[in-house]
Parts: C-alpha cells; structure tokens; sequence
C-alpha cells in the first residue's frame, strides 16, 4: 500500500515533536587553529541553530512551502511558471538544515526537488538547469549572485534565498511572528507524482537526468531504517554523502522517517577537514556520538586492519556501504568492530534494491556470505536475470549467468528528454506486466537465490580471442593475503596501439609491533611473479594480467568518491611518476610530484587551488598525507584546507620546520616512553579533575549509614565480563548476584550464555540465574539532566551500591597501536568513573584490579628468565608491599598500555583516603599477569597469531634464541586469579592494605617456547607447554623447525587452513633470523 513521504514524516513529527531531528556537528578545535577556513559557517541565517526538533523542522519547512506556492502563483510575464503542469525547483545548498528544510518545504508543495551540487562545474550545473526546465532555485546568503558571471539565461529572478525567508518569518526562538502565523496543509502526493530529478553521468558527455516518482520512496526507506536498525532517537545518523548523490536521500529519508538525528556538518570546509583523515573522521563521528554512517567502500578501504580498532568510536554501530563492490577482506576486517550493511540499487530504482547484512562478529573463520551477493531484493522489488538470448534465468539455474533486472514500484519514471534510451531501458515485464529496468549489470544465480554482481557489462572485454569478465579477475586478486584491493583494466599503449592487461591493486600495510620496522618494499615485477602464481592455480592462462602497478596512493576517485577508471595511468607512467630524488629535490617540487601522483595528473600549477581548481577530494587529501608522511613531511588536513596550493603548503611548512621537528621528536617518545614524574603528574591532574571533595563528602555521608541497608544479598560488579564468567564458578560465591557491565546487551547475551554452557558444571549452570547484565559504559559522559550515571538504569544502579562487596575490574583496551592520550581516554577514564560509582557503595568490601606485569621496571629483581629454569613451578608471587609508588621518579614505563596501568595503580593507592572513609576490612587486590596467551585463535595479540598459525602448518620458524617474550597461559592464569579471590574472601584482611599479585613474572625465549609447543591429533588448536597437565589419551606430535624463510613460504602456502590469517598475514615480514624484536 502506498503512503507518502510527507504522511509519514507528520506521523514521526506527532511521535517525536521534541526530540532533535538535527543537530549542528560539534568540532575538535585540534583540527583547526585560528586562521582556519573551517570558521566560515553555513549558518548563513541570522538565526544560529545547533538544532532543531521534529516540531520546529516541521513548522520550518510549512513556512517555506507556502512561500514557495505563493511565488509560483504570483508569477506572470514571460516568467509565468504556474502554468507549468510540473514545476521543477533546484536546491543550490551544501549539507545544511536548510537543506533538509527546503526538501521537505519542495514535497509538501507539490513540487519537483533538484539538487544542484556546489561541487559541480558551474557549466554542468547550468546543463542541469536548463535541461530539467528548473522554475525556480532555492539559495542561501553566499549564493545570491552566483552565477552572475556567466553567459545564462539564469538570472537574479531565478533564486530566492531561504536564509531571508526564514529570517523574515521567524523570531530568535523559531517561532511564527504574530502577523505570520499560518497554518498549512502539505498536498498529499501521488505515487505516480514526479518526486525528485536528479543526473548522472552520460555516454554523450552530457549528464542524462532520471526523473522518480514519489511511488517508491517512503518503501525503499522503511526497508533499509528496518536493515540500519535504526531506534528513534538512540540513532544518529551522519549526512555526509555529496548532494549529487543520490544516496544522500537515504541518510536524509531514514533519519526523518524514524525519529533519529541528522548529524550535519557546520560548513563544507569543516566536513572536507575531517574526511580527509581516518583519524579526524572518526574522531569526528564519537565526538558526535554517530551511531551510523554511510561510507563508499573507497574510504573504508583507506584504512588498514592495524587501524580499524584505534579510530573506531564506541558510539558506532552501523556502516552502510554502496555504490560499488566492497572488497571481501575490508568486510572481513570491519564486522569485528561494527555491522556492515551492503545495499545495491541504480539511481533508475529509487536509490535502493536490495541489502545484504553483515553482523558484527568477532568468530574465527565465519564463513561470511558471498560478499559478492546483492544480497536480497526489498518489499515490493523483483531482481532477476535475463540471458543474452532473452530468456530468465530461474532460482534453480544455479551458476547461470545474465543481466539483472529490477522491477517493483521503485523503477524511475524515464530519462529527462531522452525517449529512444527509455524506451531501451525501462521496459514491462512480459509475465507480470510490471514496469522493469535494464541494469547494465551483469551477475550470477547463487545456490540460495539471491544473484551475484558480476561487474558491468561493459567491463566485459575480448581480449586476444577470449571474452573475460576484468571484475572476476580483480576479485581473484584480492584472495592473496597482502592485497588490500585490486582493479583490472584493459590498456592500449601509445605508440603501438597494442593492448595489455593491467591489474592496479593496493597493498595491506605491515603494522609496527614493539620496534621500529621498515616495511618491505614492493615493486611491480615482485608483485607480478607473486601474485601470478598465486592466480595461476585459480584462473585459466588468458585471464592472468601481464602487467601489475601498485598504487601507493589509492585509486583515482570521481566526484561520487566512486573508483574512476579512465585515470588509471599506464604502467609506464607510474614509475615515472613516483620516482623521486629526495636529496635533489625542493619540498615544493617534492610536493608537486606527490600530487602528481595522487591526482593521476602530469603537471600541477604551483598557484592553483588543489581542492577547486585540480578536485582534491577527501580520498586524495588521505593518501596525499600518507605519501607525504612516507617521505618524511608532516602534513595535517588542516595545513592543505587552509593554505590550498602548493606553494603556500610548502612555505607554511618551511616556516614551521624548525618547530615542527622539535615537537614531533618530543611526541614521538612520549609515545614510546613515559617517565614515572610525569605519569605522577598526569595521574594527579586526573584525580583532581574526576575525584572530587564533593564525591568524597558523599562517600563519607554514606559510608556513616554504611549499616543501613535493608538488602542483605550480597553481590559482586565484573567488568570486562564477556572473556571472565568462569572465576565465579566456585563454591564460595554460589549465593551472590553477579552484575556483569556490558555495552552491547544483545551481543554479550550470546557471549557469555555460550560461556557458561561451556563451563558445563552444576554450578557454572547455576550462574544463569544469577547473572545480571548491566548495560553502561565506563566511558560515557556523566549527563547531568539524567539519574542513571554511565548509562545504567537508575533502579539497578541503587541495587548495586546497595548489595555489591565485591568488584573486578578487568575491562581494558590493549591495543599496541593506540596513542598514549587515546589509552588515558579508554583505560583511565573506565577506572576513574568506576571509582565514583563506587564511592556510593555502602557494602563494599573487596576491589580486585587486573593490571599488567608491564608496570614493573624492566630492571626490577621481580622478572626472571626461565629459559633454562625448568624447575621453578612458582606461578604467582605474593607481595604486600610493591607498589608504584616505589618507583624513582626518572624511571621510565614504556608503552601506552603499561603506561596508562601504572597511572591506574598510581590512582587507586593515592585514593586509598576512600577505603578508609568507609571501614577497616576493605582491601584493594592488584592482578599482575605477564601477556596473556589464548587458545583462541581469534586473539588479537601477535603471540597468540604466531603459536596457532605455527601449530597449523605444524612447524615453527628457526629463530635467534635470544629473542626472548613473557607469557601467562590464560587457563593457568584464571585458575590462579580464581584461587586468589577466594582465599581474599576467606581472609579478609582487617587493615586498609593492597595486595599484588605477579602471574607467571618469567620471560621466555620463543625459540624455547617453540620446541615445547606440542600440536594433538585431534585438536590442533590447543596450545600446551610442559608446565600444564596434558592429555595422556591424546598423541603428542612436536613441531617441525625449519628456517624462517620456508616457515613464510608455508604460511602463504597454506594460508587456507590458518585460523585468521587476513589478520596474520601483515606480520610475516617481521619474522627475520636477523631481528631482535617481536
């Protein structure tokens, strides 16, 4: 049944008039300084909004509608456009509220919307203009007289400004004055109603426009709201598609229809800021707590699998990607932090045809759905294939190939003014009588029905006799381990006219892990006889490129942020092109050839504006950085946006050089090293910024009534509790609530459901209904207008303080790649919040704190080789007195985590005034294991890699015995903490004390560590040592050593049967008999 947009929008309106329906984006003033461009607001109304409710936009947008109607009907003379039976209206506006506003003003009008995209060629956008027969152009203050200097028909008359129509209708505080008071009713649209025109680019070199009804709209959003899993207003949505995109309706629509926020950038200076580096952009998206975002697979691929956990925020949740096929390996890499949802659909469909879900999931090896799939079609569309002999191709046919067809009520109405290509496109199905669009696509019936993209048929090429299919070339490709992405192309040489096979790919960066490594270099003839081989097995001869350039910059990227083909260079001309002498060369001219390559172009003016005048976009911007930051230049997003040509970017950096280098010496060894003064002083300044008097006089009243609790159930808080449940499993604690803090709800149900099944015990079973999920967030921001602290409900919060004696918190990120500010934000922040929740706990008796051996000095008498110390058993060592406090103040911690572990056990001995406010049998348990050693295979940690690819391939690499590492079995380590908690429950201490625990404090050697790996017949992903009890039913086989070399021909051999070796594989050029480092 149809309903249409403006329908539904009234009925989320009556649902949630108070909620914000858009909110200005907020900015890190660390991108910007004073003299930046990003201060040039798009708030060109006098009237400065940082947001407004669904009310207000409503109200908004019924204003400008009847202003609007009123010009239409007051039109005469040669300008009489009411007479039009369709009247076209442009939108000449950047990501604004007064975008949306005029959207919404243009459907409740009756009208057609146009977007006219300012990052178009004022020439295109007269095209548009005048081909579409545009009546009217809605503008805001800076684009009064914008096209002004050209030779149009386009006059003054043409635009009217919605900034002075709402400055002139409304007061201060968004509401009617008196004398314009009005009360409009929107025209119900029809579903066969043209509802937007919008172009696309043309095989004459013209832009072709597709005129859509209003028939499929509300239809194919509802579908994808339902797929983004978007909940009212829990979901923010970022607008950051370009306006000429069509997809830009969808982040529009679906936040509109659901009662979400439109995060909307403050200016177009500000959104190309932070899109030009992965960092700032998601800096930007948990600044801003976005929830989901659309992103072109071009820009997740950007980003390497080394970064992903680093920038993604906890506040992200939903990915959606389209308009080109997403690389099976970025899919791969991205579900273990968000889900990923792949929609498909031509603008001739109404945005959206079909989705493809991919759940976020941390499983090793899951097997993933064809990634290649449409996926399924949405309500009310039909995709099939036709063959080249005209005849469908049924779900059965599996393997049959075709061109796919879209029908439903989403097909475009026809092509503006080009009726011998409609008719050839938009066609009636021979069956249903139902209008359908020939895609152009090309794809495959898949065994469970939905179809598989092939590619364009126009990238179907013959090529030496053979017809070939470039898109299933590229894919083989991107099966080898270290290719990030691949496009295979078809090239003609200059001067002979002969063509040749060309596969451009991209490389996965190799991450650093504890040194300073130099990544190993890669030509094009490496490449070529690497990655021929691995092919060679896969694809018949004909199909296997002669030809391979790496891209060290990325694919050149059109005004979509789509992949443009036509600037592939050929392989000649990259060579060239990126061949540099660094000793030779000016950082100006240096400059010009990096973006040279960058921009696929040979000569760059010096002068010109890289982002107008060349279209550097945010993809260029990214990799212009990164090849400038390999060549030893230090470039921001900031410095290009602001200085805009070459040679002004270059005398900024001249300017600064001398500063610059000082400052990034000194950051990049605090990065590395801290020393034990300065993380006093940082620790400090926390405690006196989270821990206030006002909080300690609250713990004080409390711990005074400390008796006065009716709830004598006993209980106990776990942090980080998806990978802990079983430390509860004992005896002793068989009569306490658990309350397990989790972010996600949903995922952590299965998680640690599946946990307790797995513990398979009468007690263990037990656990279920005892376990309490809490949802929160250690790291949410404290919301003074709310009565749940972190995000926990407030009737569970008063139970906790109530009834919990015991807490344990093992929640923290590690992550070797994170900044030392980023680690202070996730670990010390999460401790520093606990620590308020817990001074509200009147029962209190027991804080277990599960920190790292690393906190200790390198040279403390605490660390041992057992490398030839077979008969010291002595897992963990108790002390009560070695604390950090010991530390000399010119002692330096080395890395982030240990260093933000160190602040925390700084914190809670400075803090321990709090424990003695409430009682004198409180005790403060500090947990120091060594680097915890998984079974899993899905470990993140480049230990546990190592030991299950090695134990797969059943042979370990000949490395020098001196390269030593610590490590703590996870099993022995639980068992060991769990009997711990338990004698601390039995003897309690009755003086404020801290207790330190050292698991497993010996370091080993990993050649050692090898030689006592065993691999058993019946599981091979068990790791033992001789120090654990092992399965006498089980055959004991040890591993093979061979020298590293062949141990890396193997794992790429093999790389099959390797649990995660996409994660894996980037760590192989580590592995050296001439390092010292792992």
């Amino acid at each position: 049944m149809y309903k249409s947009f403006i329908s539904v929008f009234k009925e989320v309106v009556r649902l949630y008039s108070n909620i914000n329906a858009i909110e200005i984006a907020k900015f890190n003033k660390e991108y910007v300084d004073e003299n930046s461009c990003s201060k040039s607001n798009s708030q060109s109304s006098s009237l400065l909004v940082s947001h407004l409710t669904f009310d207000q936009l409503d109200r908004l947008s019924d204003l400008v509608a009847q202003s609007l109607i009123n010009i239409v009907n007051n039109s005469n003379g040669n300008n009489n456009i009411k007479s039009k039976k369709v009247i076209v209206i442009g939108v000449l506006a950047q990501h604004s509220y007064q975008l949306i506003i005029s959207i919404l003003a243009i459907f409740k009008a009756g009208y057609v919307y146009l977007p006219l995209d300012l990052s178009f060629p004022k020439e295109r956008l007269l095209y548009m203009i005048e081909n579409s027969d545009c009546s009217l152009i809605i503008t805001q203050h800076q684009q009064h007289n914008y096209f002004n200097d050209c030779n149009s028909s386009v006059s003054d008359s043409h635009h009217h400004c919605i900034d002075c129509l709402i400055d002139n209708h409304l007061d201060s505080s968004l509401s009617y004055n008196n004398d314009n008071n009005i009360c409009f009713q929107p025209l119900n649209n029809n579903s066969d109603d043209l509802a937007y025109l919008i172009y696309t680019s043309g095989s004459t070199g013209k832009p072709k426009g597709v005129e859509v009804n209003h028939a499929g709209i509300v239809n194919f959003l509802e579908c994808q709201i339902d797929a983004f899993q978007m909940r009212g207003n829990h979901t923010r949505i970022l607008q950051s598609l370009p306006v000429c995109f069509d997809a830009s309706l969808s982040e529009i629509g679906c936040s509109l229809l659901s009662g979400s926020t439109l995060v909307i950038a403050e200016s177009v200076e500000q959104s190309a800021i932070v899109r030009a580096s992965p960092k700032y952009f998601f800096d930007y998206l948990g600044c801003n707590r976005v929830t989901t975002v659309m992103l072109a697979p071009s820009f997740i691929s950007q980003i390497q699998l080394s970064e992903i956990d680093s920038i993604v925020p906890q506040s992200l949740e939903t990915i959606v990607v389209g308009g080109e096929v997403c690389p099976t390996s970025v899919i791969s890499d991205w579900i273990k932090f968000v889900r990923l949802v792949s929609v498909y659909g031509p603008t001739e469909a109404t945005v959206c045809s079909s989705l493809l879900i991919f759940p976020k999931s941390h499983a090793v090896n899951q097997q993933l759905p064809n990634t290649n799939s449409i996926g399924n079609p949405i309500a009310n569309t039909d995709i099939y294939l036709v063959t080249s002999q005209q005849s469908r191709v049924s779900v059965g046919q599996v393997g049959e190939e075709g061109e796919i067809y879209i029908s439903g009520i989403g097909v475009a109405r026809a092509y503006r003014g080009l009726d011998e290509l409609t008719a050839e496109r938009f066609t009636v199905d021979s069956v249903t009588g139902v209008k359908t669009f020939r895609t152009g696509d090309w794809g495959r019936m898949l065994s469970d029905g939905t179809i598989e993209f092939r590619g364009r048929i126009d990238n179907q090429v013959k090529f030496n006799g053979q017809r070939i299919e470039l898109d299933e070339i590229s894919r083989s490709i991107e099966l080898y381990p270290l290719v990030q992405q691949a496009i295979v192309d078809i090239k003609q040489l200059p001067n002979s006219g002969d063509k040749i096979m060309v596969a451009y790919i991209t490389m996965k960066d190799i991450p650093i892990c504890q040194a300073n490594i130099h990544n190993q270099e890669y030509n094009n003839n490496d490449i070529k006889s690497i990655v021929n081989k691995f092919l060679a097995v896969r694809l018949p001869k004909y199909m296997i490129p002669s030809h391979y350039v790496i891209m060290k910059q990325g694919f050149p990227i059109n005004s979509n942020e789509k992949i443009d083909r036509s600037k592939l260079p050929l392989p000649e001309d990259i060579s060239s092109t990126t061949s540099t002498n660094n000793n030779s060369e000016t950082i100006e001219s240096l400059l010009q050839i990096m973006l040279s390559a960058v921009l696929t172009t040979n000569s760059i003016d010096v002068n010109a504006d890289l982002i107008s005048d060349y279209g550097l976009n945010s993809i260029g911007s990214i990799r212009f950085i990164q090849l400038a930051r390999s060549h030893g230049i230090h470039i921001t997003p900031i410095v290009i946006y602001r200085e805009r040509t070459i040679q002004r970017i270059a005398k900024s950096l001249q300017h600064h050089h001398q500063n610059d280098n000082k400052s990034t010496n000194t950051n990049n060894n605090s990065e590395v090293e801290q020393s034990v003064l300065n993380l006093k002083k940082i620790a400090d300044q926390l405690i006196n910024n989270y821990l206030t008097t006002e909080t300690t006089t609250t713990l004080k009243a409390n711990s005074n009534n400390s008796n006065s609790s009716s709830n004598n159930k006993n209980s106990i808080l776990l942090t980080g509790s998806t990978g802990n449940l079983d430390i509860l499993k004992s005896e002793e604690y068989k009569d306490y609530d658990i309350y397990l803090l989790v972010r996600n709800r949903e995922s952590a149900i299965s998680t640690i459901y599946n946990q307790i099944d797995y513990l398979n015990d009468p007690i263990a079973n037990q656990l279920k209904s005892r376990v309490i999920l809490v949802t929160g967030d250690l790291l949410a921001s404290e919301n003074s207008n709310s009565n749940s602290y972190i995000g926990i409900d407030p009737s569970i919060l008063n139970d906790i303080v109530k009834s919990v004696t015991i807490v344990i918190h093992s929640a923290a990120t590690v992550h070797m790649n994170y900044s030392f500010q980023q680690m202070v934000n996730e670990n010390v922040v999460g401790l520093l919040n606990l620590l308020k929740l817990l001074q509200q706990c009147s029962q209190l008796k027991q804080f277990h704190y599960l920190s790292t051996l690393s906190v200790l000095l390198s040279n403390s008498d605490k660390w041992c080789d057992n490398s030839n110390n077979n008969n010291n058993n002595t897992f963990v060592t108790i002390y009560n007195n070695e604390s950090v406090f010991q530390h000399h103040d010119s002692n330096i911690i080395y890395g982030a985590y240990a260093q933000t572990k160190w602040i925390n056990e700084y914190i809670l001995e400075t803090t321990l005034s709090i424990s003695e406010c409430r009682s004198n049998n409180f005790n403060t348990h500090i947990h120091r294991p060594a680097m915890i050693c998984s079974k899993s295979p899905s470990s993140t940690n480049y230990l546990s890699r190592l030991l299950h690819s090695s134990i797969a391939i059943k042979c370990y690499p000949s490395l020098p015995q001196r390269i030593h590492t610590d490590i703590t079995p996870i099993d022995s380590f639980i068992q060991s903490f769990t009997n711990n908690l338990m004698k601390s429950q039995l003897q309690q201490q009755t003086t404020n004390n801290i207790q330190y625990y050292l698991y497993h404090n010996q370091s080993i050697s990993l050649l050692n560590l090898f030689k006592e790996l065993k691999t058993t017949k019946n599981n091979n992903n068990n790791i033992t040592t001789n120090n654990n009890n092992n399965n006498n039913n089980e055959l004991q086989l040890p591993l093979e050593m061979i020298s590293t070399s062949e141990w890396k021909s193997r794992i790429i051999e093999q790389s099959e049967c390797i649990p995660n070796m996409m994660n894996f594989i980037t760590l192989l050029d580590i592995l050296d008999e001439n390092n010292d480092y792992i």
